[in-house]
This record gives structure tokens, sequence and C-alpha cells, in this order.
């Protein structure tokens, strides 16, 4: 059953498994992560949740859960960035190609440890680039309200 968690003033809906997470992919959610370094902080509160609630560490690295769900929630302006990052390695298209064919839009976000998730490895290996994907993103986002 899916929980409603308040989150930096908004409502979060998440459902916890004993290894995955699956978020609801909300206004509210798409609110919260153009906040800077509030993604980070989501991926670290739900993988806290989920602590609470297993009594384990759920098996996936702070920084591979926050591009995992920025990467489903704003598919469009993740590629985007990636593209502008400078002497990117060269598996990152190849990435980026699969990233995305997995978030073809998605209403609910499906985050598992390896074992359950045959795609941890897309958004660990992204993780590597995690500060430069990041500051990058911020970024776009700025540029787009800008438009607006």
């Amino acid at each position: 059953m899916y929980n409603t968690m308040p989150f930096m003033g908004e409502d979060i809906r998440v459902l916890i498994r004993e290894k995955s997470l699956h978020i609801e992919n909300t206004e509210s959610l798409r609110r919260v992560l153009k906040k800077k370094h509030a993604p980070f902080k989501l991926a670290q509160y739900l993988k806290q949740q989920h602590t609470n609630q297993f009594h384990t560490v759920l098996n996936i690295s702070d920084e591979s859960l926050t591009i995992e769900i920025i990467g489903h929630v704003y598919i469009g302006n993740f590629a985007d960035t990636l593209k502008e990052i400078p002497r990117i390695p060269k598996i990152a298209p190849i990435i980026v190609k699969k990233a995305y064919k997995i978030t073809d839009h998605t209403d609910i976000i499906d985050c598992g440890e390896k074992e359950v998730d045959s795609n941890r490895w897309v958004w660990d290996k992204l993780a590597v680039l995690y500060d430069t994907i990041m500051n990058n993103m911020y970024e776009v986002f700025q540029r787009n309200e800008k438009k607006n």
C-alpha cells in the first residue's frame, strides 16, 4: 500500500518493499526535485524510511537513487544535461539510450537493489557523474524557468 510522506512541504507517495522503493511521479514530486539539493535529501529520506520499516539498509547508493529519480521524472532535461558535460565518458551515450528506454513516461518510479532491478546498473554507472549531472541539471531548470 502506498503511503503519503510529507517532505519539504510536499506530499510524496511511496510504496516501500524489502528491496525496493516505488515512488509515484506526481506534481508534488516534481516541485520537490526542482529545489537545489532536495533530490539527494529525498533519496536519503526514503532510504531511512526503508531502514525504519525493514531494519536493513537498502543497497542502493544515495547518488544512484537520486540520479534514477531525476532521470525518470526529467528524462528530456537529463539527456540534454549529459550532452553538455565536457569529456563525458564514452559509455555515456549507451547509458543515456538505455535510460530513455526504461523511463519512457512512467507514473511509478521503481527503484530496486540489483537483485530485483535489472536496470540498476544504468543508474549506478551514471552516479559516478553525480556532481556534474546535478550541477548541470539545475542550470537547465533555471534556463527553463526563465523561458516560462
